[in-house]
């Protein structure tokens, strides 16, 4: 979180991130899988993390997809606690071509099918602790200095974006010409 804040203070222009909760983004996520499985880091995993963020840039509303490809630590952890319809993981997901896609979304809850898909990918893990309190700090952070692909769209359409390979969490200075 604190490298996501810093890069966005390097930016040379103001952010305003906003909620994604009115925004159907299955659109933008399925033509960011499209554009993701041509790339090289396509075969890093099966398993790949997208983030999906809303901001104004310069006024235009703007949705950001950063993709992760995951490496083998990775692992949703569950408490002794956690259990089907418990808020521990609250993701939907896109099955493509023997790889899972998934995204956080606020308000859902774990279902016997997230469970069962997330238990293929050999990408659940229970610990025995009492409860999530005990997991804090041990699910890590992405933002490792690799390099990631991110997507953005200006809202409304998904089929036109701009993409950038970096490091850092800036996005582009110039969305599109008109």
């Amino acid at each position: 979180m604190f490298s996501v804040s810093l890069s966005l203070l390097f930016c040379s222009f103001q952010i305003e991130p906003k909620d994604t909760a009115d925004v159907d983004v299955r659109p933008y996520v399925h033509t960011v899988i499209e554009d993701f499985k041509k790339r090289k880091d396509v075969k890093e995993s099966d398993v790949v993390s997208l983030l999906i963020r809303e901001m104004e840039i310069k006024g235009k509303d703007v949705i950001e997809i950063s993709v992760f490809p995951e490496d083998s630590l990775w692992r949703f952890l569950l408490s002794n606690a956690d259990s089907l319809g418990s808020p521990a993981v609250s993701i939907e997901y896109e099955e493509i071509d023997g790889q899972l896609f998934y995204w956080d979304v606020e308000g859902n809850v774990l279902t016997q099918e997230v469970y069962d898909k997330l238990m293929e990918y050999d990408f659940i893990e229970r610990r025995d602790v009492p409860d999530r309190r005990y997991l804090v700090g041990e699910r890590g952070c992405f933002q490792d200095g690799k390099k990631t692909n991110q997507y953005f769209f200006l809202k409304g359409n998904h089929k036109r974006f701009k993409r950038r390979y970096e490091i850092c969490f800036c996005p582009p200075k110039r969305m599109f010409r008109k």
